[in-house]
């Protein structure tokens, strides 16, 4: 993997090379890249970290948006102690590599960078941890960086929500 990426906060007034030619072989994905992401950081439904190859031009090769979120304490199958009836999470809404940097760790970088920031943002006003909606082919990814599935996948979609704990990350970082 190559050390010349950097991450930084998704600025919706930016012109980023590369960002319409984005394509991670998912086209819900694209789409959303090309034609919803800058509506939804400007309108502060979410915030979105990209990363950049600066060996190419500073060239827009990934990215995750993130949000507040909130689950229902039900929904958990291990008791949590003393939680409201809603507990407040971070959710990553989306991910996405584009498939010519695929399999170099970038999505991994990626995610460590968004429990970096989960953990700060949790310090200063509180959440228990980071949800996600699965897809099928990524469950297993995503249960071996610490996420545990909190319900069944979907049947229809095999879409599976997955959780992570702040204390988790913690430990998976520090």
């Amino acid at each position: 993997m190559s050390d010349n990426v950097i991450i930084e906060r998704f600025d919706f007034a930016k012109t980023y090379n590369g960002l319409k030619q984005f394509d991670c072989n998912h086209d819900l994905i694209n789409r959303f890249v090309k034609k919803s992401m800058k509506k939804q950081v400007e309108n502060d439904y979410s915030a979105a970290y990209i990363l950049l190859d600066l060996n190419n031009q500073e060239r827009f090769i990934g990215f995750y948006t993130i949000t507040t979120f909130s689950i229902q304490k039900s929904t958990f199958e291990i008791p949590l102690k003393s939680s409201p009836s809603s507990v407040p999470v971070f959710r990553i809404i989306m991910l996405g590599v584009d498939k010519k940097y695929a399999n170099r760790g970038y999505g991994s970088k990626l995610l460590k960078h968004c429990f970096k920031l989960v953990l700060r943002a949790s310090e200063e006003v509180g959440a228990k941890g980071l949800y996600l909606d699965a897809e099928d082919k990524k469950h297993g990814w995503y249960k071996k960086l610490g996420f545990e599935a909190i319900n069944s996948p979907d049947k229809d979609t095999n879409i599976m929500p997955m959780f992570i704990s702040t204390d988790t990350i913690r430990d998976a970082i520090c």
